[in-house]
């Protein structure tokens, strides 16, 4: 995503047409007429570096602009959306697997579940604030259920993950996932159900 003006600066954001609420967002600008002739600086956000390679932080939704002032031009500003990034999913193991079967001494072994964004350029970081634990079938009569703290689980959930045996179904609901910009969201799946074989 680019924009330019005639006078020769152009401004583009290095992985998509937004910047990230919470992630360094890289962008690169173009000068027509030199960097020792061209200051750049950002409205509604923070900019480092320089010689055209730059990093954007920005805090608040709505419009950031950069502003490119190259010597003899009138300044030049370049808007770009400022988003929140969108929920991650949520899963058992580095796959983050989300449904399906396996084998119980490996679901066992996961010790919780992790959140990450799917099919982003962006390396953030989530973690896992809480999500409720259901086993049913065998292992489970009756069904049993615990709300659990943080992506590992403990106490009750534990209890329940521990009686996890072939057949039996391990269902996550009501996952809430922190991200870099400090918000406690839902994860974009509403469950992750995991059939023990």
């Amino acid at each position: 995503y680019t924009v330019g003006t005639p006078g020769g600066a152009s401004v583009s954001a290095d992985k998509m047409n937004v910047l990230y609420i919470g992630v360094a967002n890289p962008i690169t600008v173009a000068s027509g007429k030199g960097w020792d002739k061209t200051k750049v600086s950002m409205e509604g956000g923070n900019l480092s570096g320089s010689n055209g390679k730059y990093t954007a932080t920005v805090s608040t939704p709505g419009t950031a602009h950069v502003v490119v002032n190259m010597e003899g031009s009138s300044p030049a500003r370049f808007p770009f959306r400022v988003k929140y990034l969108p929920p991650a999913a949520a899963g058992i193991g580095p796959n983050l697997q989300q449904d399906g079967a396996m084998p119980a001494a490996s679901f066992r072994a996961m010790g919780g579940i992790r959140a990450a964004l799917v099919g982003s350029e962006f390396d953030a970081n989530y973690t896992v604030v809480s999500y409720t634990l259901i086993g049913s079938g065998p292992g489970f009569n009756p069904t049993a259920f615990a709300n659990n703290t943080g992506g590992f689980w403990a106490g009750p959930a534990k209890a329940i993950a521990d009686r996890a045996v072939p057949g039996s179904m391990m269902v996550f609901s009501n996952i809430v996932v922190k991200g870099p910009d400090g918000r406690d969201v839902k994860a974009s799946n509403s469950t992750v159900a995991i059939r023990c074989m």
